[in-house]
């Protein structure tokens, strides 16, 4: 899936089905050499990405877990290749301490080590999207058969109960659930995520509040913090602004050039209510007079 707009492309790429639930898509983005009037807008989907810039640098960067949207100006000449990697997923193939570099993106090349250079070496000398994602795909899966870092299954499940409910569900119950005290679930979600385990659930429900507000704009405001587990409609404004950078319907009323990024939940873990689907986490959007 892809969007292109002014010659600006954004495409997604599905993983191969071994590594299905680990990475969520393989993506790429360029931009014309000219003069370009684009904003790139980019909700939080509690996902942490490894890309490279061909234009600038040649060296990979780490993306990390976004608490807030992420707002910036498209420079000419860009040529973007990234790995999105699933909701907790990216400490399968490396130990990372993700609360250090929650809203940050520092370079990877110190953090990743020899398996990082590695990785650089060939996305360099790949000369394709379909070049670059074939690399990708084939190193995180010799990673991965390696077993470096096996699956904790008390995250996996902590972090498929908070889908289940929207995010709404108390920290105190979900450690209960998990067999652990507060504290403990809560430095087990710190390690897994690099979140705490209340600002994990914060944005699941920021999720299924904008996937409401995109997909049924006619409807008022109040219906959509009801739906999506908010105390009442000021707790929603409140949180939705502090996220988002904007109210929801100024959202709304943007012109969107989705993404289109999928549910990055993971796949045993929908949101079971009656409304929820595929969200659209982030967007393009022209930049304004």
């Amino acid at each position: 899936m892809g969007c292109a707009s002014q010659a600006v492309d954004y495409r997604e790429y599905p993983p191969g089905g071994e590594l299905a639930g680990l990475v969520h898509c393989y993506w790429s983005f360029s931009s014309p050499r000219g003069p370009v009037d684009f904003t790139y807008r980019a909700f939080p989907d509690l996902c942490a990405d490894l890309y490279f810039d061909f234009s600038r640098f040649q060296y990979l960067k780490l993306l990390g877990i976004a608490t807030r949207t992420i707002v910036a100006p498209m420079l000419p000449g860009s040529d973007f290749f990234g790995i999105r990697f699933a909701p907790g997923a990216i400490g399968r193939f490396f130990r990372l301490p993700l609360s250090e570099f929650q809203d940050r993106s520092p370079s990877f090349s110190d953090l990743g080590g020899n398996a990082a250079a590695e990785l650089e070496g060939r996305l360099a000398e790949a000369r394709s999207t379909a070049a670059r994602v074939a690399v990708a795909e084939a190193w995180l899966l010799a990673r991965a058969e390696k077993g470096l870092f096996e699956r904790d299954e008390r995250f996996s499940k902590a972090l498929g109960n908070i889908y289940l409910h929207g995010g709404t569900k108390p920290v105190a119950l979900l450690a209960e659930d998990a067999g652990l005290s507060v504290r403990q679930f809560s430095r087990l979600f710190l390690a897994g995520q690099g979140l705490q385990p209340k600002a994990f659930s914060r944005i699941v429900r920021f999720q299924r509040a904008l996937d409401l507000v995109l997909r049924h704009p006619e409807l008022a405001g109040s219906w959509a913090a009801q739906e999506a587990g908010y105390y009442d409609q000021p707790h929603f404004l409140r949180e939705f602004r502090e996220i988002c950078g904007e109210l929801p319907s100024n959202v709304r009323n943007v012109q969107d050039f989705s993404r289109a990024r999928g549910d990055t939940a993971p796949q045993d873990a929908r949101y079971r209510g009656p409304h929820i689907s595929r969200a659209r986490r982030s967007g393009w959007t022209q930049a304004r007079s």
